[in-house]
């Protein structure tokens, strides 16, 4: 995938968790999780195994691959 079009991608997990994937308190920060862990999880969201949130919304129509790329993205960021 192209970088600038995941870097657009993770812009938009900004409100919830965080610019650059570091959250404010109270939310999660994605920057640095492991992303195998991460991965897992917004697999989880995207199938509604959890409480239907946000993350089920937004992840339910992303394909698997763009949801790889960005966990792989998340991983690059310092915590």
């Amino acid at each position: 995938m192209d970088p600038l079009q995941i870097c657009r991608m993770a812009a938009s997990c900004a409100s919830g968790d965080g610019t650059h994937g570091v959250a404010q308190m109270g939310n999660e920060s994605l920057a640095g999780v492991n992303e195998d862990d991460l991965l897992k999880n917004m697999l989880v969201f995207k199938t509604a195994k959890k409480p239907v949130t946000i993350m089920h919304l937004l992840s339910k129509g992303s394909p698997d691959v763009q949801i790889a790329a960005l966990a792989t993205y998340f991983l690059t960021l310092k915590k």
